[in-house]
C-alpha cells in the first residue's frame, strides 16, 4: 500500500465507524465508554486492512508464482 491509500483507508474506517461513537438520540453520547469501544473498533479494523489483508495479498502472489 502506498501512502494515499493508507490515509483513504484511516479515512473511510474513521468516517464508517462514527455512528458507533456519535449517538444522536443521546444528549451526551461521548462518553469515555464509547470513546474507547470506537478507538477500539477503529484499531482493530485498521490492523485487519493493514496487516492480516496485507498478509492474504502476499500469500496470493506466493500462490501464483508457485
Amino acid at each position: 500500500m502506498d501512502r494515499e491509500e493508507i490515509l483513504a483507508l484511516i479515512n473511510a474506517e474513521l468516517q464508517g465507524n462514527l455512528q458507533i461513537l456519535i449517538d444522536p438520540k443521546k444528549k451526551n453520547s461521548l462518553s469515555q465508554e464509547r470513546i474507547n469501544v470506537w478507538k477500539t473498533l477503529v484499531s482493530e479494523r485498521l490492523y485487519y486492512h493493514l496487516i492480516e489483508n496485507q498478509n492474504d495479498t502476499t500469500r496470493k502472489k506466493t500462490r501464483r508464482i508457485n
